[in-house]
């Protein structure tokens, strides 16, 4: 089994972290806090992007803006080696993922443009959606891994097209939130049980994945 390692342990990176862990990866992590309970179920912690470089086949981005992509990438490139893949399946603007992408190369080292598309509960059920683009043969490589993750992956094409498409996403996610939110709201104002129509709805032709895991948030008022 290859070694991988996780940079990035928030939401997402924990449960693509739990998922490797339980699909029986060498998982190495990284973030500024120690998170116990991957360790206690198996992950091996790293006290430095550096050290977790090292000692991983494979590196996965988790990471919450730009601006620490381009730390992290100024860390990796002293201590990364030619031939390892970088999948970053975080969200930033495309030009910030090409620039790192562009710096790793001259080390050797392939970066793929990945998403994901759901909220961390989804990635814990098995039900959330990978985007992938840039390298095939790279993206190939690492099928075990990314079916690990979960078993919907799509490749997409060239390096930046996965970002492309989480914004497709992202905007027709949007408009369901939108909608399910007037709808509920409308229900209670016409007096019909806003319980009654989110269970009716999410069963019908208008119901979404968005709206299934939105709408209890949107009925129990606790944002």
């Amino acid at each position: 089994m290859k070694k991988v390692g996780v940079i990035g342990l928030g939401n997402i990176g924990f449960e693509v972290a739990s998922k490797l862990i339980a699909a029986g990866f060498t998982v190495i992590g990284y973030s500024p806090s120690p998170k116990d309970e991957l360790v206690q179920q198996g992950l091996a912690w790293a006290d430095s992007v550096e050290t977790l470089c090292e000692a991983t086949d494979t590196i996965i981005h988790c990471l919450p803006s730009a601006s620490v992509l381009e730390s992290v990438v100024t860390k990796e490139l002293t201590s990364v080696k030619p031939g390892q893949i970088v999948v970053d399946i975080s969200s930033y603007d495309l030009q910030d993922k090409e620039n790192a992408a562009q710096r790793l190369a001259v080390s050797g080292v392939v970066m793929l443009d990945c998403e994901v598309s759901g909220l961390p509960s989804m990635l814990s059920n098995g039900t959330a959606t990978i985007f992938q683009s840039g390298d095939k043969a790279a993206v190939d490589s690492l099928e075990e891994i990314f079916t690990a993750i979960s078993h919907k992956c799509f490749y997409l094409g060239e390096f930046g097209t996965a970002t492309t498409m989480k914004l497709f996403a992202n905007a027709m996610v949007a408009v369901h939130n939108l909608m399910g939110a007037e709808i509920l709201n409308l229900a209670a104002r016409s007096d019909v049980d806003p319980e009654a129509v989110f269970d009716i709805l999410k069963n019908s032709a208008g119901g979404s994945t968005t709206f299934s895991n939105k709408a209890p948030i949107m009925l129990s008022r606790e944002f």
